[in-house]
């Protein structure tokens, strides 16, 4: 059995840190082809990506399948576009377990009382105190600054969100800066 990783944010073209849907559909495709492979496992943990990287992996996968050659997904996470790809979910319980995934559960019937406490509204306030702490100069008057509102990177700057506006190159140059004030501080505190 080939087992094949399908990680992170779907994209259709890999990265130098990341394989793209064309890599893993020719995985699964060369899995395929291979004798001495009999079955192929997606080890997937996605939020899904972009849907033309969706149409790669569906060919490799029918591929794999007229080879006869089964294709099973092991799924963490597999949303959107890692949902699309065909993965059927079974979701078995222990009869010990009846809270287990509950306020997903109700979610998904429709009642979202229980995941907006137990989870989204704890996940948010402790989002805003961090914030809060690590940014000393936001401006809390700011309508939405700290309940969703998107600021662009000039508003972002005034109301505190960021230091400043500037390309990788200046955030490098920002990261030396830093390092030299950490290395001069450990000098005079030595």
């Amino acid at each position: 059995t080939a087992i094949i990783s399908v990680k992170g944010t779907m994209i259709k073209y890999g990265t130098f840190c990341s394989y793209g849907a064309d890599e893993i559909a020719m995985q699964i495709e060369e899995a395929a082809l291979h004798e001495n492979i009999s079955s192929i496992v997606l080890d997937i943990d996605s939020g899904g990506g972009a849907c033309n990287a969706v149409s790669p992996l569906c060919k490799a996968i029918a591929t794999a399948k007229a080879k006869g050659k089964p294709v099973v997904a092991s799924c963490d996470v597999a949303a959107s576009a890692a949902y699309w790809m065909g993965v059927k979910f079974h979701e078995i319980y222990a009869d010990q377990s009846e809270n287990k995934n509950e306020s997903f559960r109700l979610a998904l019937e429709g009642d979202y009382t229980k995941i907006r406490q137990e989870s989204l509204n704890p996940m948010a306030l402790r989002f805003q105190e961090e914030v809060k702490e690590k940014r000393k100069c936001l401006k809390l008057d700011t309508p939405g600054i700290l309940s969703g509102k998107m600021f662009y990177a000039r508003e972002a700057v005034s109301v505190g969100l960021i230091d400043e506006i500037g390309t990788l190159g200046r955030a490098v140059e920002v990261a030396k800066e830093l390092e030299e004030m950490n290395l001069i501080n450990k000098y005079i505190n030595s």
